[in-house]
């Protein structure tokens, strides 16, 4: 499997990894070696100009950290820009994995 397009790995809604950024969890919707979608809380407190560190936990591979920027926010959505990229092949797994559970995995 070859990720295709962007390289972003979409995730089913009951099978997601999590992000770890400030103290808290939160469920991320897609991801790619340059970024990260995921739905935190409306007054999560990040801003364009900071750096941070976060944690992205996966359900059959070892946590990975890395660093992000905040890209965007639309109400509890957000996207976040890595500074460090996460490697292709931790996407591949993921979607490999999910394509084992579900049959097929959306990658755009």
């Amino acid at each position: 499997m070859k990720l295709e397009g962007r390289g972003r790995v979409k995730f089913p809604k009951f099978d997601r990894p999590m992000i770890r950024i400030n103290d808290g969890n939160f469920e991320i919707l897609d991801l790619s070696p340059i970024g990260v979608k995921f739905k935190g809380t409306k007054d999560l407190p990040l801003d364009r100009q900071s750096e941070y560190i976060v944690e992205l936990i996966f359900v059959e591979q070892k946590p990975i950290k890395t660093k992000a920027k905040l890209a965007r926010k639309i109400g509890d959505l957000y996207a976040l820009a890595f500074t460090k990229a996460v490697p292709e092949k931790i996407l591949l797994k993921e979607a490999e994995r999910i394509k084992k559970r579900h049959g097929d995995v959306e990658i755009s």
